[in-house]
């Protein structure tokens, strides 16, 4: 019929009525037919003979959903969104509205309102490119990957730094982190030290081929060819593996990226001025982080 449109259950339905017409099928295999209840069937028969192909449509169409968001909530949601959380996710905004604000409203309708006022690109799809994921170890304390991330973690309010951070490869939960100005031995020494103070001693490192733990100057190597770090863990009877990419320490390369997104914008929010400050807002952030995203091992 001109000017209707139909969607694709409705013209599946509109297909078994007229083959329900044509004798071609029961009305008990007509409800077999579209996964209804007879009874539902018969309702949907007796509209059909009432009202022709009008009937098959839905009378919900072109009504307000009862369940429809109040204007005055989007607005005050939209007001928060643009004045605090401006450079938020989707996912992030909605925990923190939730938290701070008592606002629950889905990640999803978050995502069409930031859209809607620019706050949110739609991401094109990537060229996918396919990196296996090394199985996990089975236990947690096997495997350790370690890394720095140099980044301007205070946007602005202290100089930037190198966060250095310790991921279980069994679990994905970080079992250290700590801030330092560079990415040092001293820096991954203390994390090592606070590591051991908490969990014990890991079986394995998992680090990238930083002058930490790998000797790189040619002229160098006939010597002892081990580092300070690198005899620290050899004394400790910790094997010491170091990637040969990014990928292939990827648990903590991804946990570095999570942290430069949710990290950042909590210390903002908490007003962390300082390395100092930092560390101790970390104890207890990583505690949470790791509640809601570690893994239990197999």
């Amino acid at each position: 019929m001109k000017g209707i449109q139909m969607g694709i259950k409705e013209a599946e339905r509109l297909g078994v009525m007229r083959e329900v017409d044509g004798r071609r099928m029961t009305l008990k295999r007509a409800s077999e037919e579209l996964g209804l209840s007879l009874r539902q069937t018969k309702r949907i028969r007796r509209r059909y003979l009432e009202f022709g192909e009008k009937g098959i449509l839905s009378r919900h169409r072109g009504k307000r959903s009862a369940n429809r968001i109040l204007e005055h909530i989007k607005d005050e949601t939209i007001s928060l969104l643009i004045n605090e959380y401006p450079d938020f996710g989707p996912t992030f905004a909605q925990e923190k509205l939730q938290q701070l604000h008592g606002l629950s409203i889905s990640s999803e309708t978050l995502r069409k309102w930031m859209i809607e006022v620019g706050l949110w690109k739609p991401k094109r799809v990537k060229q996918q490119y396919t990196h296996p994921r090394r199985t996990r170890r089975s236990r947690f304390g096997e495997l350790l990957q370690g890394d720095g991330s140099h980044h301007d973690w205070f946007e602005g309010r202290a100089n930037k730094c190198c966060l250095t951070l310790f991921v279980d490869d069994a679990t994905s939960m970080i079992t250290v982190g700590r801030f330092s100005p560079t990415e040092t031995t001293q820096a991954y020494s203390e994390c090592l030290r606070e590591h051991l103070d908490c969990y014990g001693r890991p079986l394995a490192m998992y680090v990238d081929r930083h002058s930490t733990f790998r000797v790189n100057r040619e002229e160098i190597k006939s010597g002892t060819g081990i580092t300070h770090f690198g005899g620290v863990l050899k004394s400790l009877d910790i094997e010491l593996i170091c990637a040969h990419s990014p990928q292939a320490k990827g648990r903590v390369e991804r946990k570095n990226g999570v942290l430069q997104d949710r990290l950042i914008k909590d210390m903002r929010l908490a007003n962390i001025r300082s390395i100092e400050e930092g560390n101790l807002f970390l104890k207890g952030w990583i505690e949470e982080h790791n509640k809601r995203f570690g893994k239990k091992a197999a």
